[in-house]
């Protein structure tokens, strides 16, 4: 399939992505394992349609410019915008936590769906979750909220 066409990517196999970048991590001393799963994905499903893991993503030109404004060393990152005549990227991924929890009993899959678009990344409601490590204690945390999706990272 061309460049950039929306049914590329699902013919773009994460498996092989995750095994070359997994051997990356063999060879590379900045490289480590927390990044496979980031570079596979990014192959797959970003880099076909030009967009990098260091893009940054607003909702429109105004609102890219109003961040850069505001926020002096982002000016020369590349904000995305969605384009008004095409449906715009919405992605979804899990939060697993929190980490004085871990490791968490097996069979405790208290995931939290994170949204994330060009408006907002985060969870559209609130509520509460509670995680129960493997010793058996517990952690109850308060979930939800958005937040301007260049301002969400690492």
């Amino acid at each position: 399939m061309p460049d950039g066409c929306m049914g590329a990517s699902p013919q773009t196999s994460l498996y092989e992505q995750v095994v070359k970048y997994t051997a990356e991590t063999a060879v590379s001393l900045s490289y480590t394992i927390h990044d496979v799963w980031i570079s596979a994905v990014a192959h797959c499903y970003l880099e076909p349609f030009g967009i990098t893991t260091d893009d940054l993503f607003a909702w429109t030109e105004a609102n890219a410019a109003s961040i850069r404004e505001a926020n002096g060393n982002l000016a020369d990152y590349s904000i995305i915008t969605p384009q008004s005549d095409r449906p715009y990227l919405v992605m979804q991924g899990t939060l697993l936590g929190p980490s004085d929890a871990h490791p968490f009993m097996e069979g405790n899959e208290s995931y939290q769906v994170l949204d994330m678009a060009a408006f907002a990344t985060g969870l559209p409601y609130s509520m509460e979750t509670t995680y129960l490590s493997s010793d058996g204690d517990t952690t109850t945390v308060a979930t939800g909220g958005l937040t301007e999706t260049f301002a969400y990272g690492d």
